[in-house]
């Protein structure tokens, strides 16, 4: 199947009515720079990546030797596997647990982490910025484990054997405690009192029964149930031409140029491949699916003289499975949950990094799943694609800033997604 382009372009710059001016992208910038969000949880598996940020309204967990290349934010809790990596904040409105507190846990998190309730540091752990808890929480920091900032509490903040604070350590009304042989570079505040044994040391001030209330550890707004739905619908009454109507299987290995295509439901066999064919230009795919999509297992996605200024985009009026070992491209938006196989990965178009957005159900990673590939631009549509006030699609430039590839690195050498480049043909 061929399918002939029926979509014009508008250009932003071309004279047209003044009721265009009004126009407004289909994402914020905020939910934009968003790699993956869940309208509940986000859970994934033992060494899956995501290039960019998470935000979910209920909790995140990270498997074991997981890697998020930006900030991770949830409603409730924030749990990280053993080895496990954040190359920027952690923020939830519950508990943060990195790791575990009674054998090696070896997270990183090159940012502050701040919540609602306990902060628990695991052994061997690192956080490179501060530690903020909310007025009724403690901060607990495993052995060997290391803080660059500060460690403020609402009641305790206990040090394990050999831990080290950079900055000052605060128990709002609690205890500030030191295992043996650790290190507050800092002041030592508590509310009550600071208990040191002799081979520790602190190397400000120690300031006791002296209660200090920690700044408010909230989140904010992480429910974008609103705007994902009326991104959702706006993208449903987009109308596709006859020529564009998919049947409920693609079985074969298939050519589609730049449009707007619609089916009832979504299945892709196994082991075949979607050539999406740019002719060279600025171009856009949106798949507007009135249920479920269904990718099979090991799918690939080609782009075919596809430009970096051209945007994917899966738009499911249910839920959306990613087949194990298959190769997407674009945004996926689903009104109910995202599963996405063991090994199968999904990029965006050019440098970015590509999305996934559960609008009121949870998303699923299974091990080794990629979303986002190394050094990626977060950015789920990038360029952003408008909706005018006519109904016809239009770009616009989005300027973000690339997630650092550095992040990727931890004294352990990449996260093993070289060799994973995209495929794009000439």
């Amino acid at each position: 199947m061929n399918i002939t382009k029926h979509i014009l372009f508008v250009s932003m710059f071309s004279a047209v009515p003044a009721a265009q001016a009004a126009s407004v992208p289909l994402l914020d910038s905020t939910l934009n720079s968003k790699t993956v969000y869940a309208g509940t949880y986000v859970t994934a598996g033992a060494t899956s990546a995501v290039g960019g940020n998470i935000q979910s309204i209920s909790y995140t967990t990270l498997g074991a030797t997981a890697k998020v290349g930006g900030n991770i934010e949830s409603g409730a809790h924030v749990a990280l596997g053993a080895n496990s990596t954040v190359g920027g904040d952690v923020t939830a409105e519950g508990y943060a647990t990195l790791g575990a507190t009674t054998m090696p846990g070896n997270v990183m998190v090159a940012g502050d982490v701040t919540s609602g309730a306990a902060i628990t540091v695991g052994v061997k752990s690192t956080v490179t910025g501060d530690l903020t808890t909310g007025s009724a929480a403690s901060v607990t920091l495993g052995s060997e484990s290391t803080v660059g900032g500060n460690a403020t509490a609402g009641v305790n903040v206990v040090l394990g054997a050999d831990a080290d604070v950079g900055g000052n350590a605060a128990g709002g009304s609690g205890t500030v405690t030191l295992g043996e042989r650790s290190v507050i570079t800092g002041d030592a505040t508590a509310g009550t009192v600071v208990q040191k044994p002799i081979s520790a040391s602190v190397g400000g001030d120690i300031f006791e029964a002296s209660i200090t209330t920690p700044p408010i550890a909230a989140t904010g707004n992480v429910d974008q149930t609103v705007q994902l739905t009326t991104l959702q619908t706006t993208l449903k009454n987009l109308t596709a031409p006859a020529a564009n109507e998919l049947g409920a299987t693609i079985a074969v290995d298939t050519t589609l140029e730049s449009g707007i295509y619609h089916a009832t439901a979504m299945t892709t066999a196994a082991d075949i491949t979607l050539t999406l064919d740019g002719k060279g230009e600025d171009s856009f795919w949106i798949f507007n699916i009135d249920s479920y999509i269904a990718f099979g297992a090991n799918l690939t996605i080609d782009l075919l003289d596809v430009t970096d200024n051209s945007a994917i985009i899966w738009n499911s009026g249910s839920y959306t499975s990613i087949g194990a070992g298959s190769d997407l491209i674009g945004a996926i938006f689903a009104s109910s949950y995202i599963s996405g196989g063991a090994s199968s990965m999904l990029t965006g178009v050019g440098d970015a990094c590509g999305g996934i957005f559960s609008t009121n159900s949870y998303i699923s990673l299974g091990a080794t799943n990629v979303i986002g590939s190394e050094g990626c631009t977060p950015g789920a549509i990038t360029p952003t694609l408008i909706i005018d006030d006519f109904g016809s699609p239009s770009f616009t430039s989005l300027t973000a800033v690339p997630v650092p590839a550095a992040i990727w690195l931890f004294g352990s050498g990449l996260i093993g997604l070289v060799g994973m480049a995209r495929r794009k043909k000439a």
